[in-house]
This record gives structure tokens, sequence and C-alpha cells, in this order.
């Protein structure tokens, strides 16, 4: 009798343990290895293959254009990084609405038979079941099925075809009579998630102002397509943000061009009539300094004159974005260190502001926070442009009271000549002034045309040569190496479900008592099975050399 006391021995596992676990689980574990290794393979050759295209941008440190001292103070009062601003404007969701416009993205063109050759322009539908099957009828001529049954359609290449819920222009269809394509509009909004969804974009190493952005696609030409169109939309937004505040100083000058040479006209018509019908031509040499006097102080007034307006009209745009909640940093006095520094500290902060909320909404705090230091900024900047506007309305008066003097002297002239010098001075006058905004328009268009972006295309895309997945070696590997695990595991789980005894071994540690003798299991034939002789049932007459 065993001590119920007494410990039981600790069993030592030996591989060959293992071994014969799987052994006598060789069937589950083969199925299993093969139904895994041959999914991963079937999956692998099945797959289609996946393109991956990308380009590569550099992001300059635009401070500006400051240096030195500014520029230092400039970088220390900005702690962000700008790629990760530049990386998040670059996956908005703006740029990818225009990307899906400009490729056609949220059209699909299916089941297209293989010799039919089609160009869409132009594909909207406004159908609850925006599905249509087009059928080549003849050369000029194809049929239009809508899916939800309506009436069937007829047109022609280069026809715009306008419905209530459709409209399609077809500008090239060739094939065969017969030959058909489905084509079917997907949901603008999905389309356009599932692309920036699909769009990586990251930094390359650490602190290199190098982004690289890739996207996936079966299509190796459109995966090329996307990113470089994405890229480029994302310069011209870049580009356009940057050009806004000259391009509104060009229009400004422009209005005043127009009314100063429709007054320049007129005055130099005027003074010719007036020649012609008086007879006085040229004015005494004291009469000609006091027409130069009053040119120029006319001049500096004019010039004067256009800087208050483009100081009110600066001040007018940013009063106007301040009520919508925007940004708006106008151009004026832009070579002055303190706007300078507060113009370019602004556009960081709404570069910030854009990309946190691309993430969050209005409400988040740090949108709050950083919306809070724009308002700051932008209500020095109206400080300073009402002080300039004081300043410049100051000087005008200045040089309105100097007019006063030298007209007082010019009515001392006689009749005749008061009237000529009159005349010449508006002709002269107006000739100064039209001078005068001819080269500040030419100014602000050399600004508005030297305007660059501050990121450079390193590597545009390319049509990728080879797919990225899938990768046939390292599946097969994968799978062969996860079909061994997975047979392993399967043998030795259901090794462990089963509690029968199985050896000797097995009998000895589960009873805890010696092993005196083994009853062989005596295997026999049908013939021995069927005879009722017990005489030839005995193992020893029937088969004498067996091992029992």
């Amino acid at each position: 009798m065993n001590n119920p006391q007494s410990q039981p021995p600790i069993e030592e596992v030996h591989l060959t343990d293992y071994l014969n676990v799987i052994m006598r689980r060789r069937r589950i574990f083969l199925l299993s290895f093969i139904a895994i290794f041959l999914g991963v393979a079937l999956y692998t050759f099945i797959m289609k293959p996946v393109y991956e295209a990308g380009a590569t941008l550099h992001v300059k440190d635009d401070k500006g254009g400051k240096s030195g001292l500014l520029g230092d103070l400039a970088m220390l009062g900005s702690s962000s990084n700008p790629v990760d601003a530049e990386i998040e404007i670059l996956k908005s969701r703006t740029n990818a609405e225009e990307v899906v416009k400009r490729l056609h993205l949220d059209w699909a063109i299916t089941k297209k038979s293989s010799d039919l050759a089609v160009k869409i322009t132009e594909f909207a539908s406004s159908s609850t079941e925006p599905d249509y099957t087009i059928t080549l009828n003849e050369p000029g001529s194809f049929s239009i099925s809508p899916a939800d049954g309506t009436a069937t359609l007829q047109g022609s290449p280069g026809q715009l075809i306008k419905t209530a819920t459709l409209t399609l222009l077809i500008s090239e269809i060739r094939g065969k009579a017969g030959d058909s394509f489905r084509l079917r509009q997907r949901r603008f909004n999905r389309t356009v998630e599932s692309l920036r969804n699909s769009i990586k974009a990251s930094e390359v190493g650490k602190k290199t102002n190098i982004i690289k952005v890739t996207y996936n696609n079966t299509d190796p030409a459109l995966a090329r397509d996307v990113v470089n169109t994405l890229v480029q939309v994302y310069l011209d937004q870049t580009l356009s943000f940057k050009t806004e505040e000259a391009s509104l100083t060009v229009k400004f000058v422009e209005e005043q061009l127009k009314g100063t040479r429709d007054e320049l006209d007129q005055s130099e018509k005027n003074l010719q009539t007036y020649k012609s019908a008086s007879g006085v031509v040229k004015l005494d040499t004291e009469a000609e300094e006091l027409i130069k006097k009053l040119s120029e102080i006319e001049k500096d007034r004019a010039a004067v004159n256009l800087q208050r307006k483009q100081v009110e009209f600066a001040l007018n745009a940013l009063q106007v974005a301040r009520r919508k909640g925007q940004v708006y940093t106008p151009a004026v006095f832009r070579d002055e260190p303190l706007i300078s520094t507060m113009a370019s500290r602004l556009t960081e902060l709404e570069v910030q502001k854009r990309a946190l909320i691309s993430e969050n909404t209005e409400s988040h705090p740090l949108v709050k926070a950083v919306q809070v230091q724009i308002d700051q900024i932008q209500k020095k900047i109206q400080a300073t442009y009402e002080t300039s506007r004081q300043n410049l309305a100051k000087q005008e008066t200045s040089i309105q009271q100097q007019l006063l003097q030298y007209e007082a002297k010019m009515r001392t002239l006689p009749a005749a000549e008061r009237d000529l010098a009159r005349l010449l001075r508006l002709s002269k006058v107006n000739a100064d002034i039209y001078m005068l905004l001819l080269q500040k328009h030419e100014e602000a268009r050399i600004v508005k045309a030297s305007t660059i972006s501050n990121i450079n295309v390193v590597d545009p895309a390319i049509t990728p040569d080879l797919p990225i997945k899938p990768q046939k070696k390292k599946n097969l590997m994968l799978g062969l190496l996860v079909g061994l695990m997975f047979g392993v595991g399967a043998a030795f789980f259901m090794d462990y479900l089963d509690d029968t005894i199985k050896n000797e071994e097995e009998a000895k540690r589960a009873l805890g008592w010696p092993l005196l003798a083994t009853i062989p299991a005596i295997e026999s034939s049908v013939e021995e099975e069927s005879t009722n002789s017990p005489a030839q049932r005995l193992v020893v007459m029937s088969n004498p050399k067996s091992s029992v």
C-alpha cells in the first residue's frame, strides 16, 4: 500500500515526450499545417498586386526673410515643429477633396469590354441608384440604361446628356457594336475619407524637414497620379495663401490707375482746347517755377494719400477678417521689422491652428489657446495701422496748407496765364500721379510674381515597376512557420483534452503502482477469427515468429 501522505515523484519531461505527442496526433498536425500553408499560398498567388508611389518634399524654414536677431527671436517664439503642421495640412480634407475632383476618383468604371476605349469628361448623378450601363450601338451612337429602371437614353460622343438626375458627357468611345461598360458614381465623402486614410505622410528622420508622402493602389499609374496631384494641390494652396495679400494690393492699385487715367486724358484734352482757343501756349519763368512747385507738392500729397488709402484698405480687410473669425495679414509695411515679425508669427499660428482643427474642434483647449495668441497679434497689427493712418492724415493736412499758400500766389497771375497755369498744373499733376501708380502697380506685381512657396519637390512620384504586395517568398515562409506552429499547437491541445492512459509509463504515473506485466494486444486475421478451433487461434501456433 502506498503512503497517502507521500509526495509523488517529480516528473521529468524529455524531448521524446513532445515528439511522441506529435506522432500520436500526426493527423491533426498535418491537417492544420496543410490548411494554414495552403491558405497563405492561395491568398499570395490570388491577391492582386499592390503598387506604392511616393514623392519627397522639402519644407524650408521660412521666417519671412528675417535673419539675425529678429530671426532668432521668431524661432524662440515658436516651439512647434513646422513639418508636423505641414503634414497635417498635406493630408487635410480640403486637399483630398480637390484630388478626388481632379482625378474623378468618385467615378467607377467596371465590367468594360476588352476592346472598348472610352473617355468621360463629365459625370454627375443625383439618382438613388447612380449606376448606369452604357452600350455602344454603332460608331457615333450609344445607349444608357439606368439601374433604377427608368427609360433608356440615347447619346453620341461629344453630346452633353442632361436630365433631372443625370449629367453625362462622353467625349470619346471606340469599339464594336454591343460593347458595354458599367458607370457608377461613388459617394463623394466616403471616397474622400478613404483616400485620406490611404495616404501616408511622415518626416524622414528627425529634424530633416523632409516629408515622404506615399499612396498604395492596384493600378500603378493611378498611384503615381494621386501622389503627384496631391503634391500639386498642396503647393497651389500654399502659394495661394502667400500671394493673397499681394493679389489684393495689385487689385487696389489697378482700381486707382483706372480713375487716374481718365482724369489725365480729360486734363490733357482741356489743355489743348484752351491753347487753341486762347492762343496762349507758354508761361513766363515765374509762373513755370510756381507750377513746378505745385506739381511736386501735389505729387507728395498723392503719394501720402495713396499710402493712407492702402492702410485704410488693409485695416478694413483686417477688421472684416476678424469679424468672420478668419486670419488676414495685410502686406502694407511688411518691410518694417515690427510688422514683419508679427506677420510671420501670425502665419505660424494660423498653420498650427489649421493642423489642430484637422483633428479637434474649435472648442478644444489647444485650439482656443492658439486663437488667443492670434487675436492678440491681430489687435497689435490693427493698432499699428490705426496709428499709421493718423500720422498720414496729419501729413496730408500739412501738405494741404502748403498747397493753399502756393495757390494764393497763383491767383496773383493775369487771368489768361492763371487759366493756362491751372490746366498745366492739372495735366502735370495727373501725369505724375499716373506714373507713381504705375510704379506702385509694377512693384506689387513683382512682389506677387516673386512670391515662392517654402515647399520644394525633391522627388516627384514615378510609376512603380514592382509591387510591394504580395511578397511571395516572405508570405510562403511565414505560412510555413505559422502552419508548423499552429499544427504543433493543435496537436498538443488535442492531446491535452485526451485524458486516457496510453502506455505503461502513464499508467505507473497515474496509479503510483509498480508494473508487473503487460498483456499484449494479439491481432488476428479474419480467417483465424472465423475458425472454431481454439488451438488454431493460438498465436504461438498461427504466428510463432511474432513478438508476442
